[in-house]
């Protein structure tokens, strides 16, 4: 996935656009930052920490998680974001 598919897969799901950072300073969001050539970083940013990290190789695995993950959420919200 890329990152403007996952964008416009967010926005079909009725997720806030502050639910994920890709870049600038993080609030309290999940964030996908690239760290180096081929690494990327998924995390939580929660009052300027970092939890639950994950690395992976290339972007589009990244940008995978991240929409898995918002899938599991909008789930267990029970749709709160419609």
């Amino acid at each position: 996935m890329t990152k403007e598919e996952l964008i416009k897969a967010l926005e079909e799901m009725h997720i806030p656009k502050d639910f994920i950072c890709f870049e600038g300073v993080p609030g309290d969001c999940f964030c996908v930052d690239q760290a180096g050539p081929e690494k990327w970083e998924v995390y939580f940013s929660e009052r300027g920490r970092r939890y639950d990290t994950v690395c992976f190789d290339h972007e589009e695995d990244a940008y995978d998680y991240l929409y898995k993950m918002a899938e599991s959420l909008r789930e267990k919200t029970r749709n709160i974001w419609q």
